[in-house]
């Protein structure tokens, strides 16, 4: 008889990298099967680790950023969500005989399915709420309570206010902390001059916000006399060259690099140089001294290794959307949102790197906010004593 395994369901291209580094445990400590539902997207981060995946994955225009925004979800409507969650509540149902044990990685989303078509024994990693923004709400914590044997949580004030409430709720680190592999790799980047970390993003707004960074490039170097290095880890989801088709026509050109070196490309115009990377993020923050970040999980990291981060509203608006005032809120001051032009840009990351207290105080808050590595390995010895 075939051993009963785990199913993952994921909600977002930063929890599916969660997920990812959580199996990886698993699979050090033990041989049960694993299964992976990713939610959003195409599942790249399981394609990567060759995990097995279940079910549809498919790539909806608002890359599931739907909370919030009443367009973006009229958008997916109408290409196709409503058949997409069918098919993945299908899957669901179809797969829960071989499941002894579910996993909810991201919101109240996953949970909601998890509990109704999969009703299983459920433990959920909550990545989308925090007391320190916007915490979970009474029928959030109604269902979670109702469905879930444990949930861990972000940060320790949250796991704090869930188990006022009756809910077995714990902080362990977070996991995405774990995935972040460094091979010592140095891109050929000047030694001596502080690095700056250029992060466009893994949905399609990258293409409109890359112009803005390029810009930011220009205007930090002239800023720093030129004493100043640059290097962009591009997400896996986006060609290279797709996302500087735009830059030529304000002088900016496209070359192949040395990738002994990590440089997969070098975009460069007149005496600026970036060295541009793939698969190699770990090295790239690493290496940075601060960040120009449009990422969501990626921005999280960075400020979790002590990497101050600069991002902007891709809408171009004054006011905080609600995704960067999420993230401004689970960040503290970590992060610094700015407006969306090279100048502002530029500016406030050498005001950061001028004024010493202020770094060691975004560097001190990051760290606190994100906690130490080790979380998917406390985590996955939970999940098999509790499969046990």
């Amino acid at each position: 008889m075939m051993e009963k395994g785990i199913l993952f369901i994921s909600n977002g291209y930063g929890e599916d990298t969660i997920s990812s580094r959580i199996i990886q445990s698993l699979r050090e400590k033990s041989t049960v099967p694993v299964f992976a539902l990713p939610l959003v997207g195409q599942g790249h981060a399981y394609v990567t680790c060759g995990i097995r995946m279940v079910g549809p994955g498919r790539l909806m225009p608002s890359g599931g950023m739907i909370p919030g925004s009443v367009k973006n979800l009229i958008t997916d409507f109408s290409s196709g969500l409503a058949r997409l969650t069918l098919e993945q509540i299908s899957v669901i149902k179809a797969i829960k005989n071989e499941v002894k044990m579910t996993v909810a990685v991201g919101d109240i989303y996953p949970v909601i399915l998890s509990m109704f078509f999969s009703k299983k024994p459920l433990i959920m990693v909550g990545t989308a709420k925090s007391d320190y923004f916007y915490h979970y709400n009474w029928s959030e914590r109604m269902l979670i309570r109702m469905s879930c044997t444990r949930v861990f949580t972000r940060d320790e004030l949250t796991a704090a206010s869930l188990r006022k409430h009756s809910i077995d709720a714990e902080w362990v680190g977070n996991a995405m902390m774990d995935s972040l592999t460094v091979t010592g790799i140095d891109f050929g980047l000047v030694c001596g001059y502080p690095v700056v970390a250029l992060l466009p993003g893994s949905r399609k707004e990258a293409y409109n916000d890359i112009s803005v960074i390029l810009e930011s490039v220009k205007k930090l170097s002239k800023l720093m006399d030129g004493k100043v290095s640059f290097v962009m880890a591009v997400a896996d989801s986006i060609p290279v060259p797709s996302l500087f088709n735009g830059a030529e026509k304000d002088g900016w050109t496209l070359q192949e690099g040395n990738k002994a070196q990590g440089a997969l490309y070098i975009v460069s115009r007149d005496s600026l140089s970036i060295a541009v990377s793939q698969g190699l993020f770990g090295d790239v923050l690493t290496r940075a001294a601060i960040v120009i970040g449009q990422a969501g999980t990626g921005n999280e990291q960075a400020v979790g290794m002590g990497k101050p981060v600069v991002t902007f509203e891709s809408s171009g608006k004054k006011s905080m959307g609600w995704y960067r005032m999420r993230q401004k809120g689970l960040l503290g001051d970590s992060i610094s949102v700015v407006e969306k032009n090279g100048e502002s840009i530029a500016a406030e990351a050498f005001s950061i790197l001028s004024d010493k207290d202020r770094y060691c105080q975004m560097e001190r808050i990051g760290r606190e906010r994100m906690g130490p590595p080790g979380a998917a390995d406390r985590m996955a010895s939970y999940i098999l004593e509790k499969l046990e």
